[in-house]
């Protein structure tokens, strides 16, 4: 991809997480909750066809959470298989199909 597709790729990517007012931002300089939607961003930008994402609204205050679920959403309806680790129960109803492992203790 040639530099100006990847830059304003990687704006677009950090709009959809809400990143964009700090794309100059050093990672030390980011919040918990804002390193936590870094990551995620930085998944989708590889544009992956199966993503594994462990509490991925960790840190994340509800609404922040409720957007994330909804660009996770957004992933697996364009096709990419998302398969999520969460305690959460906003999250794991954001889901469409949900495998229980407490179930097999």
């Amino acid at each position: 991809m040639r530099r100006r597709a990847a830059e304003q790729r990687a704006r677009t990517i950090l709009e959809r997480f809400g990143l964009a007012p700090r794309a100059t931002a050093r990672f030390r300089e980011l919040s918990g909750g804002e390193a936590q939607r870094l990551m995620l961003a930085r998944g989708v930008a590889a544009a992956p066809t199966l993503m594994l994402v462990d509490e991925p609204t960790a840190q994340l205050d509800r609404t922040t959470a409720a957007e994330v679920n909804g660009v996770i959403a957004e992933l697996a309806a364009a096709g990419t298989t998302v398969v999520v680790a969460t305690h959460d129960d906003a999250t794991r109803s954001a889901c469409g199909e949900v495998l229980d492992l407490g179930a097999f203790r």
